[in-house]
């Protein structure tokens, strides 16, 4: 009588030979490591851990995985940085943990801020002006919606186009 053999039986029979070289299995702990690192700051950024909670952790992942450079927890904590959120926390961290020079990305983010802000105001002014010249709708109830307007949409998009070239830029040179 013939064996049934699952689709799992077959594929591990087929494959038994197959392995990792030293480079993939490294490869493979390396990804492991930046995930479980990633979960670690996720945690951190939403206040479940805190400064010593978390090196306490980082310091149990790294001895798991056998990893002690720090460029690569640096260069992990600056991938989570970005424009659009508040990075207060992890540029703390960096600073304060590694010795690491913020102040080229916290220069970035506070021109990002800066330069959002004014083209909304601008374009805030704007629309009010046109609303009143062209529909006599005017007075402080009057809130356009940006949200729905090309013009700024573009613009605020041009400006995000560059600050994350300069972002990139900054992390960069703190890697």
């Amino acid at each position: 009588m013939a064996e049934i053999k699952s689709t799992l039986d077959l594929i591990m029979e087929k494959t038994k030979h197959l392995t990792l070289t030293q480079e993939e299995k490294e490869k493979q702990t390396f990804e492991e490591f930046r995930k479980k690192l990633n979960g670690l700051l996720k945690k951190f950024e939403e206040g479940i851990y805190t400064n010593i909670e978390f090196d306490s952790e980082l310091k149990e992942l790294q001895k798991h995985y056998e990893i002690t450079e720090k460029k690569i927890v640096i260069r992990a904590i600056a991938d989570e940085i970005n424009l659009d959120q508040d990075n207060t926390l992890l540029l703390t961290l960096l600073k304060n943990t590694y010795g690491s020079d913020v102040n080229p990305i916290q220069s970035v983010l506070d021109h990002y801020q800066t330069a959002i802000y004014q083209i909304t105001q601008e374009r805030i002014q704007q629309i009010k002006k046109n609303m009143a010249r062209e529909h006599s709708i005017s007075g402080s109830a009057v809130v356009p919606d940006l949200e729905e307007d090309a013009v700024w949409l573009e613009a605020n998009q041009t400006i995000r186009s560059n600050f994350d070239q300069l972002l990139s830029q900054a992390k960069a040179k703190l890697k």
